[in-house]
């Protein structure tokens, strides 16, 4: 359904328009601007003229990026925006096609030529006025389309602003249903019969897109979506970023959808690799959730505070009796090892499969549950909250349930 290739520095760095002329450019005045999406075009055009203190200007000094090799914070803009001033890297030409906001965050659709011609969303945080975080994906243009539109073409104005909320829940629901759980019947609740499409290899119409999927099906190629990070709108705009793994690759998606009467009526997208290594540790949608939590110390905090309220509850303890004072120490220290290695930490794991682990123990569900009813509460006392708490327990849901629970390692 999509496509990528593999991305230079140059197609992953910060890039801008080339609509104005270079003088113009060059009078940049940021006290002038009032609004974000100012702003963020603003951060665009000092970055290709190389006026690196301009565009330092606007970002706040902690500055989060997760383009994956553009070096964090302000101190790796202005080394690029100097590589750029020195021509050690060529500003590419930009036309941005569509810009829209989300309460702090603005996101941009762009039509790109470096060298070659390209499709990029850039997403920007604000944090009083300054960006404070940035996003980006790329993707390949072809020449020719299989539905005759180009990745970026089609209306850019925003309208009903009224039902923001609502198209961005109905995309999500759309995103969730037919991709990640792969009800492709249910199409018709969410595509409207003849969607215009802009992903350059699936023909307009439901039949089209049914047909294009069938054909990378015939080809060995699969998708799967597996987690959405993001989604963000305004009126009849909604972009929802996911990542997961195409043809076997982990992969960003951005899926733009234009919502009319309820139905998604227009789509286009990038998709672009996940690279195994980047110049920050902030990852390419978020950080770690090792880095998120707080590291090593805080992980084995948590395991000290859990742990051993699992080993003395009533339904739980049976599976603790009979260890040795080393034994415990030395299992404090796999759990920990394991939930590092587990969560992008610094460590090796060096026990059993953990499959090995407990098989034959005919751990319940029900086990399985108070189990997670400790350690919930735990990550309330240890300040684990929000996002990072609901990442730690979908891990303990997604990774170690079904090489935990007897029932679930049968299947």
């Amino acid at each position: 359904m999509k496509s990528f290739t593999t991305y230079s520095l140059l197609a992953l760095l910060f890039i801008s328009f080339e609509s104005e002329s270079a003088d113009s450019r060059n009078d940049f005045k940021p006290r002038k601007m009032k609004t974000n999406k100012e702003k963020a075009i603003a951060i665009n055009k000092a970055v290709q003229s190389g006026d690196a203190e301009s565009a330092a200007a606007l970002v706040t000094e902690n500055y989060i990026q997760h383009t994956p090799n553009v070096p964090d914070g302000k101190g790796g803009l202005r080394i690029l925006v100097t590589k750029i001033k020195n021509k050690e890297i060529p500003a590419p030409k930009i036309n941005n096609v569509r810009v829209f906001e989300d309460g702090e965050f603005v996101i941009l659709h762009h039509d790109v030529n470096w060298p070659n011609r390209k499709a990029m969303f850039e997403i920007y945080r604000f944090e009083n006025g300054l960006a404070a975080e940035h996003w980006s994906g790329i993707a390949d243009h072809p020449e020719t389309t299989v539905n005759g539109h180009s990745m970026v073409d089609g209306p850019t104005e925003v309208a009903d602003k009224n039902l923001t909320q609502k198209n961005k829940e109905f995309a999500a629901s759309c995103m969730q249903t037919v991709l990640i759980n792969s009800q492709f019947d249910k199409l018709s609740e969410f595509y409207h019969p003849d969607i215009i499409q802009h992903n350059p290899f699936i023909d307009n119409t439901v039949p089209g897109l049914l047909k294009g999927v069938e054909e990378l099906q015939k080809k060995g190629i699969s998708i799967e979506i597996k987690k959405i990070f993001k989604v963000f709108g305004e009126g009849n705009f909604t972009l929802v970023c996911s990542e997961g793994k195409f043809a076997g690759k982990h992969t960003a998606f951005f899926d733009l959808f234009r919502i009319e009467d309820g139905v998604i009526v227009e789509h286009w997208d990038v998709l672009q690799e996940m690279p195994e290594k980047m110049a920050h540790e902030n990852g390419f949608f978020k950080a770690s959730l090792y880095k998120r939590i707080g590291g090593y110390d805080a992980i084995a905090g948590f395991v000290d505070l859990a742990f051993p309220r699992v080993s003395v509850h009533p339904q739980l303890q049976k599976y603790f009796i009979g260890h040795a004072d080393n034994s415990k120490y030395r299992q404090r220290q796999l759990i920990i090892d394991k939930l590092v290695s587990t969560l992008e930490g610094p460590t090796i794991y060096l026990g059993r499969p953990l499959d090995a682990v407990h098989k034959g123990l005919n751990i319940t569900a029900e086990e399985w549950n108070v189990f997670m009813q400790i350690l919930t509460h735990a990550m309330d006392e240890r300040g684990i909250a929000g996002d990072v708490k609901q990442d730690f327990v979908e891990t303990f849901q997604n990774v170690f349930r079904s090489v935990t629970v007897e029932s679930e390692m049968s299947k």
